[in-house]
């Protein structure tokens, strides 16, 4: 028994010893501290943001632009789907055509 409270006292010891570091950094180092949080928030929020708007909004909108073109491919009207016409927009985009040489 005596063994385990010196260890509990001991760890105890530690734990403050631990703290008291702690403490000491941020005393002597508010400024590095600070900007760090600052960032650290700064990121937080960028990432919830990203995932919480940004994503689903864009996946939103993808999704609305390819309804058609992929009903047209449903229907076999692959060259609809692909190519599309002035109602149906096509799967591809508006991308530019890639010549390989």
């Amino acid at each position: 028994m005596a063994d385990q409270e010196e260890y509990e006292e001991q760890e105890s010891v530690e734990i403050t010893d631990v703290w008291h570091r702690i403490e000491y950094w941020f005393e002597d180092n508010k400024q590095t501290a600070a900007i760090g949080g600052g960032v650290l928030a700064i990121l937080i929020v960028a990432i919830v943001f990203v995932f919480a708007k940004w994503l689903p909004d864009r996946n939103l909108k993808a999704q609305r632009e390819m309804y058609q073109a992929e009903m047209a491919f449903a229907r076999d009207s692959f060259d609809l789907a692909i190519n599309g016409n002035g109602a149906v927009q096509r799967i591809l985009g508006d991308q530019k055509e890639i010549q390989l040489h």
